[in-house]
């Protein structure tokens, strides 16, 4: 319920305030005594919290994260499938991908359990999920550059996240109403000379 005023009214000699409350559908309204009204349970809904997050908002903030990438719908039919038959799903987004591209995919990633800290602050609304993937994505890409048997070593090789300019990309990430939220797979595509 939601008070909307208060007024103080008076019958013969009696006088008491009222409070006027509205439900929040606006279908039941009408005059309270104020002290009929106790303090709830419930915080109020004024309390600032998360909003939530769809896919395609987070797709967005992490291409802030890779500035000057491309989006790219095809590549992005591939993010979606999440491929993983097999358990090795570098190999199977690569062989979706035609003969010519499969040498210049890359793919970085991170899961809402690498960093248990960072997350609870994203989910309290403590960080954006810019500032989340940014960290993530940036301790990723050093990962990886320490595994120089990563098949794709030599294409990021060198490479921060602000050296992605051209390339082409697709996310899959799930929105916050997901409990794998804070997970997410970056697909990105070398462009070719």
């Amino acid at each position: 319920m939601v008070r909307k005023k208060s007024v103080k009214l008076t019958n013969g000699k009696k006088t008491g305030i009222f409070y006027y409350i509205q439900n929040k559908s606006n279908s039941v309204s009408g005059y309270v005594w104020r002290n009929y009204l106790t303090k709830g349970a419930y915080k109020s809904s004024a309390t600032p919290t998360r909003a939530s997050l769809s896919e395609a908002e987070i797709v967005k903030q992490v291409m802030n994260v890779l500035p000057g990438t491309v989006y790219d719908a095809s590549l992005q039919k591939i993010a979606d499938s999440n491929i993983a038959h097999d358990g090795d799903v570098y190999a199977n987004m690569q062989e979706a991908l035609p003969k010519n591209e499969q040498s210049n995919f890359a793919m970085l990633g991170f899961d809402y359990f690498d960093n248990a800290t960072l997350l609870s602050e994203l989910k309290a609304g403590k960080i954006s999920y810019d500032a989340y993937s940014k960290q993530l994505l940036t301790e990723n890409l050093t990962a990886q550059l320490k595994d120089k048997g990563q098949v794709f070593y030599s294409l990021i090789k060198g490479k921060t996240i602000n050296d992605f300019s051209g390339w082409h990309i697709a996310v899959s990430a799930y929105p916050s109403t997901s409990k794998y939220f804070g997970s997410a797979l970056v697909l990105l595509l070398k462009p070719t000379a």
